[in-house]
């Protein structure tokens, strides 16, 4: 019997859009609840959704909301003493160092990997060049607090993006290169040399050899007034018949496992590969320009994926 859509209301379609808008959300069909729902699992998303569902019942015209407390946030700060003559001349380790931009690579397979990034870097950029910039708060959540009580606004990452992303985004990235700079210098220079296998204008991701050295740089990264995470990972690749470049990234400290590198089109089957499930017939579909697609033959996996 062929399959049909369960599909959502429109009213939750619009939800489901902005939601995968807002946090970068990988579904094949967003408008299929099963696909919707198995989506969610993947991607560790099911409480964000269910608190975004709920704030988006809460609110009427939530788009117009958000609009809104965008303008009043980039108000306040545009209107900040300075900031029209923002700039910055005295940066002494701004692109001092150089990194590849991707860490998918064969050659890590296996390696010990540290990253360390600024914890919402553009915020933290805007208060290193002046506490005023970010209404003189100590963190974002806090920032943001003023305005809302809710808290997948306070958490999303997308509408960080669309305050930041108006406020002198170039000055914002040479201040992060900055931070990420003198974050490598002290542990250069009180630890020692580490590999860079990537490098961004917020994170720098380390190859290290040991729990010491690992501990090592925490405790180096704690001495620091910037807010910065350290996670350390490994990744494993994925073996396939079409040489996809598809990898598990396994976050050491949660015992927690994220795809990386995988189309849409391929995440169901590439899941099921990893997680031992056999595939059905929507794990084959995807979206693509409005059309419903279906894949005709499963991927070839060379190897069983041992969890």
């Amino acid at each position: 019997m062929m399959e049909l859509l369960n599909k959502c209301s429109e009213e939750e379609l619009q939800y489901r859009e902005n939601f995968k808008r807002d946090y970068k959300f990988s579904c094949p069909v967003i408008d299929d609840t099963d696909i919707f729902k198995k989506s969610l699992i993947i991607a560790d998303l099911v409480n964000e959704w269910n608190d975004y569902y709920e704030m988006c019942k809460t609110i009427p015209k939530f788009d117009d909301y958000r609009r809104e407390m965008r303008n009043t946030i980039i108000q306040l700060i545009i209107s900040v003493k300075g900031y029209a003559n923002m700039s910055v001349t005295n940066l002494k380790l701004y692109d001092k160092y150089k990194g590849p931009k991707s860490y998918l690579r064969d050659e890590l397979i296996g390696k010990r990997l540290v990253s360390v990034d600024l914890v919402k870097g553009n915020y933290q950029a805007m208060k290193y060049l002046n506490s005023a910039y970010v209404d003189n708060t100590n963190t974002y959540e806090e920032l943001i607090g003023k305005y809302t009580k809710y808290e997948p606004m306070i958490r999303s990452k997308f509408f960080r993006q669309m305050i930041f992303g108006q406020l002198n985004p170039q000055i914002q990235g040479m201040v992060q290169q900055e931070m990420i700079g003198n974050i490598i210098e002290q542990i250069y220079k009180k630890i020692g040399f580490f590999e860079i296998c990537f490098l961004s204008n917020d994170e720098v991701i380390f190859v290290i050899n040991s729990d010491l050295e690992k501990q090592q740089i925490k405790d180096v990264v704690n001495t620091l007034s910037y807010e910065i995470r350290v996670t350390e990972f490994k990744i494993e690749k994925i073996a396939n018949s079409y040489e996809e470049q598809w990898y598990v990234k396994h976050y050491i400290d949660t015992n927690k496992s994220r795809l990386m590198g995988v189309h849409t089109r391929y995440l169901m089957q590439v899941y099921n590969h990893v997680m031992g499930i056999e595939n059905t017939t929507k794990d084959f579909w995807w979206r693509e320009c409005g059309r419903l697609c279906m894949i005709m033959e499963p991927e070839k996996f060379l190897l069983q994926y041992n969890t």
